[in-house]
């Protein structure tokens, strides 16, 4: 009996686990020195937007945001993004929060994810301004910039981290 309810309780778990395979790629140096646009700015509404593909839900969140800060390019056409939030790849976007984009030329939306967004401090701004000039300018590296935290706090469900290094001894 204590078998077959191990034996159960390990196929749940299995088959939890899932494999996810985003249809973008995350935020590197070549990809922040291939923006074209870089700007930073706050997230000041969201609602979301229902809709059904193939049988299946699938919410899409519309957010309203102001452009606080300009480092490449012009975006003040930019006023709104959308995201998803779904469990794999999707992205997590506060409202109040700030945030720089790393993108290519857009229109008045963009769909935001982990591969062109990144959470900032409001009160770091400036610095990460200066920072990201040295990584366009070939001085610094985006993981110079970044920690591996900055960019999972935008996740839905982040990597987890790589095991601990056994000691040698």
């Amino acid at each position: 009996m204590v078998k077959g309810i191990l034996l159960i309780l390990i196929a749940a778990c299995c088959n939890m686990a899932e494999a996810c395979t985003c249809g973008f790629l995350y935020l590197d140096t070549k990809a922040v020195r291939s923006a074209q646009q870089i700007f930073a700015f706050r997230v000041v509404s969201a609602q979301v937007k229902e809709r059904v593909r193939d049988g299946v839900h699938h919410d899409e969140i519309i957010a309203r945001i102001k452009i606080v800060s300009q480092v490449r390019g012009v975006s003040k056409h930019v006023s709104e993004l959308s995201f998803s939030t779904q469990r794999c790849c999707g992205t997590r976007l506060d409202v109040g929060g700030y945030f720089m984009a790393f993108l290519p030329a857009t229109g008045k939306r963009f769909a935001a994810n982990n591969g062109n967004v990144v959470e900032i401090n409001p009160f770091d701004l400036q610095n990460k301004q200066a920072k990201i000039n040295a990584v366009l300018a070939g001085k610094l590296r985006f993981e110079d910039v970044f920690s591996q935290g900055d960019t999972d706090r935008t996740e839905q469900e982040p990597v987890p981290s790589p095991p601990c290094p056994l000691s040698k001894k």
